[in-house]
């Protein structure tokens, strides 16, 4: 799917199904829905589920500002928000600024945090995470073996936009060894460390 190609409706984002297949009604979803699907619940949105856009910003869909409810629970926060006035905290208020923060490379709506939407977009400048067959394409066994001797495992994570779990389980799959539990606390403290 071609996110680069958008068009906006009502204030909603809309982007093509199938990038084969011309910008026609039948060919086009809203994008904050791909977003919530693809990267908040991992699964289709549910009958009666919605996405609701926190800072009431129909076009910001990075995924720290979409919640996804059920009909009668969206219904209830907006009745609840009109009722109350909410002056967001400065740190959130700075946020809001940015908008809808997106991969250079795809255009993919993404955390705020992160540069690219996955390691082939870091990797691959031009065709970015369209070419890749899976999610999360995954760097070799060396090159794993030099970030995990180089950065922790969360940090490494936030580089791909996966878990560090996911991390975990692929330095399991390819044989590389991590440095042992509290190592990098250790070593963030001044502590002098043997290499295990």
């Amino acid at each position: 799917m071609d996110h680069k190609e958008r068009r906006i409706h009502n204030g909603y984002v809309y982007i093509r199904k199938d990038s084969n297949k011309n910008f026609e009604y039948s060919n086009l979803i809203q994008e904050h829905i791909v977003v919530a699907e693809e990267q908040i619940i991992d699964r289709p949105l549910k009958e009666g589920e919605v996405v609701h856009h926190l800072d009431e910003n129909r076009s910001n869909n990075s995924p720290d500002n979409l919640l996804v409810l059920s009909g009668p629970m969206h219904g209830k926060l907006h009745s609840w928000l009109n009722k109350n006035n909410i002056i967001p905290k400065e740190e959130y208020a700075n946020r809001l600024k940015l908008g809808c923060v997106r991969c250079k490379v795809c255009e993919k709506p993404i955390d705020p945090n992160l540069e690219f939407c996955s390691f082939s977009c870091s990797k691959d400048p031009v065709n970015g995470c369209q070419s890749a067959k899976h999610k999360f394409q995954h760097p070799t066994k060396e090159e794993l073996q030099e970030l995990v001797l180089d950065k922790p495992t969360t940090k490494i994570a936030e580089q791909f936009g996966v878990s560090d779990k996911a991390i975990e389980k692929l330095c399991i799959k390819l044989g590389v060894e991590k440095p042992p539990r509290g190592y990098w606390a250790k070593l963030r403290n001044g502590e002098q460390m043997l290499v295990w």
